[in-house]
């Protein structure tokens, strides 16, 4: 019975992706390669393509949360299959979804000279068109062709930081990042991200979104956009987009230590 077992868990982890019938723990994945994962449930890209994330055990104890970025949508041209602006599927063989397949920068474990070289880290796909804020299924009308958009953004980076706050009770320090619309995603969840780890080191940088803050200026975003929420309660969101509708997500980090 356990070699059965043993043999389902070999072709469910072939090639380093993982289906959603059995999530795994940080421990089950092979480390130094990226592995991809999908949690299932109700997590679903935009236009209903299934949901994915990939994770990378590196040597350390340290731990990057990166957003992933790649565009938008506001209302039916946008959001249409034919002429979306984002990406509304995640594709293995796409070096901006696999990770695996641009080693650049930070991912780039070759460089002796990249700072997160050690680091354990976790790539939060993105395929929803709301900038992994939205909470909503939109109905949109095309050139007489009717369509729905699931700007299901929270939905899916919630899936993606339960398995983190599961598999790394106490990291070293951690670092939180994205970029374009995956620094907005960064921005929006770093309160929640640094209010779970209220006692480890950690940082916020936003690539091409001029995103670099203290724990106090990461509090103050989320505060900032709650107020607007509060105050505009008929807009959909910050940027008034048709689609992409913020949750209530208060943030709490003032509460604990600012570092």
């Amino acid at each position: 019975m356990k070699r059965l077992v043993l043999i389902v868990g070999l072709l469910l982890t072939l090639s380093g992706q993982v289906y959603a019938q059995e999530v795994p723990a940080r421990w089950q994945l092979p480390a130094g390669t990226w592995n991809q994962i999908s949690p299932g449930g109700e997590t679903t890209c935009g236009h209903g393509a299934p949901y994915s994330f990939y994770y990378r055990e590196g040597p350390g104890e340290d731990l990057l949360i990166n957003f992933q970025g790649g565009g938008m949508c506001w209302n039916a041209q946008t959001c249409n299959v034919s002429t979306t602006t984002f990406d509304d599927w995640i594709n293995p063989g796409d070096p901006s979804d696999n990770p695996a397949l641009f080693p650049v920068g930070i991912t780039d474990f070759s460089n002796p000279e990249n700072p997160f070289l050690n680091y354990d880290m976790v790539y939060v796909n993105y395929c929803t068109g709301d900038m992994h804020t939205g909470n909503a299924v939109v109905g949109y009308n095309f050139e007489g062709n009717y369509f729905e958009t699931r700007h299901k953004g929270v939905v899916n980076a919630s899936a993606v930081l339960n398995w983190v706050y599961n598999n790394f009770p106490n990291p070293d320090s951690v670092f939180v990042t994205g970029c374009s619309a995956g620094s907005v995603g960064a921005a929006y969840w770093a309160s929640d991200i640094m209010t779970h780890y209220p006692g480890e080191r950690a940082a916020l940088l936003g690539d091409s979104g001029g995103l670099a803050w203290t724990r106090r200026g990461v509090d103050a975003v989320g505060d900032e956009l709650q107020r607007h929420h509060r105050e505009q309660p008929d807009h959909r969101n910050l940027l008034q987009l048709d689609g992409a509708q913020f949750p209530e997500q208060p943030s709490r980090a003032v509460q604990h230590r600012l570092g």
